[in-house]
């Protein structure tokens, strides 16, 4: 038997009843517009993949100082080198340290935020370009030329995503620099760059003898997981090692700082700051999604209950129970689907 009559029927009976169908279709609208809001921003940034590949074996090293206040106390060259040496759980560090430098060479000469890379860096992330290519191994060391990659944010607002000046040289304050590619469009950590270059243009990672050695703390460090190992086989080997660098050389590690190494997984140091907040904004709309359904429920129960009469004469008419369940049934589906529409 087909639906489309009660269809029909149930569309000119709301009409009739404009205050309750107006009412309803704004209630579930709001509470379904609310919801897909909410969800779609939990969707964004706690389900979606990151675009870095295999973002599983993805880590992010952290040093802390509590007992000085300093939550992320980031690293000096000296630590990241001998972490390299001690730690075998890692396949591969990349360090990223962040610097303002001015630009000249393209435009007006502008003050941009630079992120500091070794070699390494975006083989470990694992990002890809857009044009070009990124900063590798042999762009790495005191003989290599300067070599920068534009960060995609950049490259499109500022150079309105032009091609052409992948092969310029600019100058990086007073070191020189080719643009070699620009980056995939990613999740701007560990702060919002503009630009990424290689270490010739930085001289402090090239000898860390020229800053204060072991306490000159300024690189953010990621590393990827070898084969077989996970997040909680590499925290133990990394928090072993950091406890022998600590005791041999004590005098950069005072006992009142409390220093302290962990690691996580890249996805996790991203989304947790936020985790909390949009897990709580999730349940409330939740929340006031089911007190919407429940007024809805409310209305249709007060207005069947407004109809008996007219059911009555519709079952001595005879109409069976299944024509008024049907009958029913349209309202509350054409209801629905306007509020969701």
């Amino acid at each position: 038997m087909s639906f489309l009559p009660d269809l029909r029927h149930a569309v000119r009976s709301l009409v009739r009843a404009k205050g309750l169908t107006t009412t309803v279709v704004l209630t579930l609208a709001l509470g379904i517009g609310a919801n897909a809001a909410i969800f779609s921003v939990v969707r964004g940034v706690l389900l979606r993949p990151l675009v870095n590949r295999d973002q599983d074996t993805l880590i992010y090293i952290r040093q802390s100082a509590r007992g000085i206040g300093a939550e992320n106390a980031n690293f000096s060259v000296p630590e990241l080198r001998d972490l390299e040496g001690r730690v075998k759980t890692l396949s591969a560090f990349g360090d990223f340290s962040t610097i303002e430098f001015t630009m000249v060479g393209l435009g007006e000469p502008r003050v941009v935020r630079a992120g500091v890379v070794g070699g390494s860096y975006f083989e470990v992330m694992g990002l890809r370009p857009v044009v070009g290519r990124l900063l590798g191994p042999a762009d790495d060391g005191p003989g290599a030329a300067g070599a920068a990659v534009l960060t995609h944010r950049f490259w499109t607002t500022a150079f309105q995503s032009d091609p052409n000046v992948v092969g310029k040289t600019v100058r990086l304050s007073d070191r020189a620099a080719t643009i070699v590619g620009v980056l995939e469009p990613s999740v701007p950590y560990p702060t919002e760059t503009e630009i990424i270059a290689n270490v010739v243009t930085s001289p402090h990672h090239l000898d860390a003898t020229m800053v204060d050695g072991r306490v000159h703390r300024m690189t953010e460090l990621f590393g990827r997981l070898a084969p077989g190992e996970t997040v909680e086989t590499a925290r133990a080997e990394l928090q072993a090692a950091h406890g022998a660098i600590r005791a041999e050389h004590a005098e950069a590690y005072p006992a009142n700082a409390n220093f302290t190494i962990d690691a996580v997984t890249l996805r996790d140091q991203i989304v947790s700051p936020a985790r909390t907040i949009l897990l709580v904004l999730l349940a409330a709309s939740a929340l006031v999604f089911i007190v919407a359904c429940s007024n809805v429920a409310n209305l249709i129960l007060a207005r069947s209950v407004r109809r008996e009469g007219e059911l009555a004469v519709r079952a001595a008419l005879g109409a069976s129970a299944g024509a008024l369940r049907r009958t029913l049934l349209a309202e509350s589906l054409v209801l629905c689907v306007s509020g969701a529409v």
